[in-house]
């Protein structure tokens, strides 16, 4: 069976590798709604934090702003696209902080949709001086839609005249509306910082039929990073600080290891990661940078497939961008000392 998407010229229909987008479609399917892959991958941790770990809303001395996109596999001309939202700041007053995060993943052109809407809320402890934990919960609405309207089979493609036939498969569209939540611990120690995050907790249900209810695996994350002052202490301009940092994930059988280093100096930050399984069968390098000015930063992330895109598949897995922008800037926090993390 062959699958693609209508398009308005019979060459197009026929002849932009349908086999690819064929493998491809059915992959994310089975991801989507048989709960049995990973949650979308962003590159740049430090740009969309509260989406890897909700104990980072409030964690920063302003309230922040992210804006993200992320567009998979892009010379495949399918929109394998992700786009996010999220606000945090610290409130004093909860002893904490809150976050909103917002969730857009396209697949396929439209035939997958993800929404998501999440609502955070972090408890911030000191421990001791120097050692502080924070806790957050995340409690959110989702959406799942598959629209098969516009799927094209081979059975409905003419030689001739192009797609004018009747499908004989039986697949249908549907969505699924269900609630989710996760909870995420971070601890601090001087310039030293890591946490775990466990999402899915309840594995929601998925799927149309409540009968064969298919549901979503948990996602486990543990990272770790630390500051180093190359050059200058902290708050003081001119200061070079290189940023290793480690993030591991693990969903169903998927495991994931994404290790590298942000190298940052006012106003430039440049970084480079690599990510892959514990097989090493599926490997990416990743290189990023970061043009930063006060609190407003903008960052790009190129991901290359090294090994296991499969054939067919581009070396370009992914481009990344993300826009933050830090307001209200406080200058005294009563309860805890804030992160300063890279801006990509």
């Amino acid at each position: 069976m062959r699958i693609s998407r209508k398009t308005g010229s019979k060459g197009m229909q026929i002849g932009f590798s349908i086999r690819t987008v064929t493998n491809f479609l059915f992959i994310l399917l089975i991801v989507s709604f048989h709960g049995l892959g990973q949650d979308v991958i962003f590159s740049q941790f430090h740009g969309n934090l509260i989406y890897h770990n909700p104990a980072f809303a409030g964690s920063a001395d302003y309230n922040r702003l992210s804006i993200n996109y992320r567009n998979h596999w892009p010379e495949l001309h399918s929109d394998f696209v992700t786009y996010s939202a999220s606000y945090d700041q610290s409130v004093d007053l909860l002893h904490g902080g809150i976050g909103v995060h917002l969730f857009n993943d396209n697949l396929g052109d439209g035939t997958i949709r993800i929404f998501s809407a999440a609502f955070i809320y972090t408890y911030h402890l000191q421990v001791t001086r120097e050692f502080f934990v924070f806790a957050g919960f995340q409690a959110s609405v989702n959406q799942n839609r598959f629209a098969s309207d516009d799927l094209v089979f081979e059975d409905m493609i003419d030689p001739f005249r192009g797609v004018v036939l009747q499908t004989g498969e039986n697949i249908h569209g549907y969505q699924k509306i269900y609630p989710d939540f996760a909870v995420g611990f971070l601890g601090i120690y001087k310039e030293v910082y890591g946490g775990i995050t466990i999402h899915h907790l309840a594995r929601p249900g998925i799927s149309e039929n409540p009968v064969d209810e298919c549901r979503l695996s948990r996602k486990y994350s543990v990272h770790l990073a630390n500051n180093f002052y190359l050059k200058g202490t902290p708050n003081r301009a001119g200061a070079i600080i290189l940023t290793p940092n480690l993030l591991f994930q693990q969903q169903h059988h998927y495991q994931n290891l994404n290790y590298g280093f942000v190298l940052a100096r006012e106003p430039v930050s440049l970084g480079m990661w690599f990510r892959h399984d514990f097989a090493f069968s599926n490997n990416s390098a990743i290189f990023g940078v970061s043009l930063n000015y006060h609190n407003i930063s903008v960052s790009y992330t190129y991901d290359m497939a090294i090994k296991g895109a499969g054939p067919g598949l581009p070396g370009t897995a992914a481009h990344e961008i993300t826009c933050m922008a830090g307001f209200n800037p406080v200058k005294k926090r009563g309860l805890v000392k804030a992160i300063k993390v890279p801006k990509i």
